[in-house]
């Protein structure tokens, strides 16, 4: 995750490595370059419960990483509070079979 957010770019191996339609915006930009840091970045499917840390990317620009585990398999959750950018697991008990 930290990859993509410093090369400022969704899919950075597009379309070398990655398939990807070659496409742009009337004014010839690209649509999956990033303008500008987020707050938060997520990724989902992880294998690991609830991955999260913030790094910092100089002047200021501080950006939280959370990798979300899959659902079907951890029966967990992840909550961010909006106002701090802290996380919490929640991990359902009642789980359907």
């Amino acid at each position: 995750m930290e990859e993509i957010l410093e090369s400022c770019h969704v899919v950075p191996t597009a379309p070398d490595f990655t398939d990807c339609f070659p496409y742009s915006r009337k004014d010839g930009t690209d649509p999956l370059a990033l303008d500008s840091l987020p707050q938060c970045f997520f990724c989902r499917k992880s294998k690991r419960i609830c991955g999260t840390k913030v790094v910092d990317f100089g002047k200021g620009r501080k950006v939280r990483l959370i990798s979300i585990p899959k659902y079907d398999e951890t029966h967990s959750m992840v909550i961010i509070n909006l106002r701090t950018l802290e996380t919490s697991t929640i991990v359902s008990k009642h789980c359907p079979q």
